[in-house]
């Protein structure tokens, strides 16, 4: 199985509301737009939810809340804590890897290959 470069963060309250109720959210991103757009076709997420293509500094992703984050994580993408988050989307705006082919976070100024 060929590794996917596709990721998704903590849930959080971004003020969401469905049906009346606060729900919690997440980013899905991945390290090129072509592994997004493909991984959310494999798991069926409308694409009319993408979100920061085109936008200057924003990086292309979904929200998701709690169901399809699960379904995410279930079909391989990859959890990440706060501080991977945001070095993996420092490094996506400067147009580089989230990752290194080994699996960890780069370090800021590090070059390398996308994995």
């Amino acid at each position: 199985m060929t590794s996917v470069g596709v990721y998704v963060d903590k849930l959080n309250r971004w003020g969401w509301h469905l049906y009346g109720r606060a729900v919690q959210s997440c980013h899905l991103w991945a390290d090129t737009l072509d592994e997004l757009l493909d991984f959310a076709s494999r798991v069926c997420l409308p694409s009319a939810w993408l979100q920061g293509v085109g936008k200057r500094g924003a990086v292309p992703h979904f929200d998701l809340t709690a169901v399809w984050r699960e379904s995410a994580i279930h079909s391989g993408a990859r959890e990440l804590d706060a501080r991977e988050t945001v070095t993996s989307w420092k490094r996506w705006r400067k147009g580089g890897p989230c990752f290194q082919a080994g699996g960890g976070v780069y370090k800021e100024g590090r070059e390398g290959e996308r994995p």
